[in-house]
């Protein structure tokens, strides 16, 4: 399995413990692991609550297991004067942990106050990162955020070149109701993290990979052809339990490496 492909630790929901999730991942043959935290909601770690042997300790264990953290998933609510602190605390853990991208959202923008609170904190955690070594990848979705045409636009106001695009085509077919294969067309140049989801316009899930209608093979030969050279991140929403979990994984690796050219990324 490609280094470069991580699994979201939000494919094993909200509730199960870090350490239980990252078994089932490491089990699966996954490399990477994308690590998830995101305040009240997926909260596999909490940056305010852990000291240096906290962060020590879960990187032992990922190194038992054969994982290597690729991205940090600390979406916060930037349009609220808390989410600044938020993500500078999940900005802080992603370079103690060795991780160079944390991808965040905007969280929901309202009003001019929240679109203005939301540039004033990307510009403040951008400069952070860039002292860190980090990059700032703007996740598409949500009501602000909906699609890539619109993330590029919001990127050509923020005043820093370490804040790039985590593309996510089925938020974008949720939230911007557009076609991903046209819409990424808008952010390859700024393309610094890739989600690998599915949709189902009937369904209230994001299911395994090939159970939806995007069309992965013509996104990949895209970001191929725009020469990009970063990470992906699957993510499959959970249901049930860990055995139908695992299932689920299977089946999307499964068509992610026979039923469309993703393996051609790599050779």
């Amino acid at each position: 399995m490609s280094n470069r492909l991580a699994c979201a630790t939000s494919c094993y929901g909200e509730k199960n413990n870090l350490e239980q999730i990252l078994k089932q991942i490491s089990s699966l043959g996954f490399k990477g692991v994308e690590i998830m935290s995101i305040p009240n909601w997926f909260e596999h770690v909490v940056p305010e609550e852990m000291h240096k042997k906290d962060i020590d300790d879960l990187k032992k264990n990922l190194a038992s297991l054969n994982l290597k953290p690729l991205a940090i998933s600390g979406h916060c609510e930037l349009g609220k004067k808390e989410g600044l602190r938020q993500l500078i605390e999940r900005i802080k853990f992603t370079s103690a942990m060795g991780v160079k991208i944390i991808s965040t959202g905007s969280g929901m923008i309202k009003n001019n106050d929240q679109e203005k609170n939301f540039f004033y904190a990307i510009n403040q955690a951008a400069e952070l990162a860039q002292d860190l070594k980090i990059l700032i990848a703007l996740e598409t979705g949500g009501n602000y955020l909906p699609t890539g045409k619109k993330t590029s636009n919001i990127i050509k106001n923020i005043k820093s070149n370490n804040v790039g695009v985590n593309y996510d085509p089925a938020n974008t077919k949720a939230w911007g109701k557009v076609n991903p294969a046209e819409d990424i067309k808008y952010i390859l140049a700024d393309l610094i993290h890739f989600h690998i989801k599915d949709y189902q316009a009937d369904s209230k899930i994001f299911p395994p990979l090939g159970a939806g209608n995007i069309n992965f093979s013509q996104l990949f030969d895209l970001i191929s052809n725009a020469g990009y050279s970063g990470y992906f991140g699957i993510e499959v929403d959970y249901r049930n339990d860990i055995s139908t979990t695992n299932l689920n994984m299977k089946k999307s690796l499964d068509f992610l490496y026979n039923k469309t050219n993703f393996i051609n990324l790599f050779t």
